[in-house]
């Protein structure tokens, strides 16, 4: 390395390149940041603006020296490239400060944007059983603290005060409790759990007296949160629940108290366990404003159920014991809407042919799909099972 090149190096400014006057101290820097995180542009102290739009006219003259002085050295000093960055880098934070288009926005406009982002990012809980467990649990973590509204709260002070002030931000919670899931003892208070339950505390406070939509997903696990979340069922707007059958008095305390429920979704983890089924079924039964139903499940537990109100009732995987119990409901249903789907796989061409009494219905529309989950053809099968299902039926009301 010859002289030249290493004075360069070694010293990086000169009397004919002296250093930034416009480089700031870590005070200086840090005032810029605190006006960026904690105050709106309407609350700025009127000096503190006028001496940070002196930094925006200043500092692009300053950068170009730097650029200038790069330019004409072959090699050139780390510490003025590092303080060149830090020029543009104070630019844009001063920027962002005063200038920034976000900051003008009003703040019903803000509050419209943020709810776009918690429609578009909400994701249903089915896409999680994919991932390793470490990645689960953080999700469920998320999903507890409002999704990308967590990530929108820590922007600055004025946006987590919005975020933390508006109910209609916090109509829906995802409770998840896979990555928590228990085969033997249940611990007495497992570290994940104040987490959880503060979470769960703080969405539910957060949303005010609105209605929510809820869903959950429930195996065998602590049952703290999930009474939590029960307690909450009078504001209730729509419940999509897929839960173990062993958990089922975790949902006692919704019975009567479901004076908003439109939308049921009720799906059992494990549908051999028998014992707990009809007391869920029951705790959905007083439910003035219920509309819909989607329903997987035996379906000679649903009985309970006010039926007479839905307009809208589907329901998954029949096997030969669910028809009969499901064409005794059909009369219940005045005017409605009717979509289910059989289980081909569960039939076979050696059963017995369908014995079913002759049941009147006033459906408006009925779809009857099968399906064989093992891949297979379902054939003649199909036409059998549906053939004899549809012969049970009188429909005079029927459009579609």
């Amino acid at each position: 390395m010859t002289s030249s090149a290493k004075s360069i190096l070694d010293i990086p400014y000169t009397s004919s390149f002296p250093v930034s006057a416009l480089l700031p101290s870590s005070g200086q820097y840090t005032q810029v940041l605190d006006m960026m995180r904690f105050y709106s542009s309407s609350t700025y102290n009127p000096a503190d603006v006028a001496q940070i739009r002196a930094l925006i006219n200043a500092i692009p003259g300053e950068i170009s020296r730097y650029d200038n002085q790069l330019a004409s050295r072959g090699r050139f000093s780390e510490v003025v490239v590092a303080d060149r960055a830090t020029l543009q880098n104070v630019l844009d934070r001063c920027k962002s400060a005063i200038t920034s288009p976000i900051r003008k926005l009003p703040t019903e406009v803000l509050l419209l944007i943020f709810r776009e982002c918690r429609l578009a990012a909400d994701e249903s809980c089915d896409h999680v059983l994919e991932e390793d467990r470490d990645r689960a649990t953080l999700k469920a973590y998320r999903r507890l603290a409002g999704g990308d509204l967590a990530n929108i709260a820590q922007v600055c002070h004025q946006w987590n005060m919005l975020v933390d002030s508006d109910p209609l931000l916090w109509s829906s919670i995802t409770m998840d409790m896979r990555s928590w899931e228990t085969q033997g003892e249940i611990e007495d208070v497992p570290g994940w759990l104040v987490q959880a339950w503060m979470l769960l505390h703080h969405a539910l406070k957060r949303g005010g007296g609105l209605p929510v939509d809820v869903e959950a997903v429930v195996p065998r696990c602590h049952p703290l949160p999930v009474f939590a979340l029960a307690h909450s069922s009078a504001r209730w707007r729509s419940a999509n629940i897929h839960i173990d059958p062993v958990m089922s008095t975790c949902l006692e305390a919704v019975h009567h108290h479901l004076p908003l429920l439109e939308k049921l979704h009720l799906r059992f983890i494990r549908e051999n366990v028998r014992e707990g089924l009809k007391d869920i079924t029951k705790f959905f039964s007083d439910a003035p404003q219920l509309k819909e139903l989607a329903y997987c499940g035996p379906i000679n537990v649903l009985q309970h159920l006010p039926m007479e109100q839905l307009r809208r009732f589907s329901c998954s995987m029949l096997v030969p014991a669910d028809v009969l119990p499901w064409t005794s409901l059909l009369p219940r249903l005045s005017d409605g809407v009717v979509h289910t789907h059989l289980n081909v796989a569960a039939f076979s061409d050696d059963d017995e042919p369908l014995q079913l009494s002759l049941v009147e219905s006033s459906l408006h529309e009925l779809s009857i799909t099968a399906t064989n989950p093992t891949g297979s053809g379902t054939g003649q099968l199909s036409q059998r099972v549906l053939g004899g299902i549809l012969e049970a039926l009188k429909l005079p009301s029927l459009v579609h």
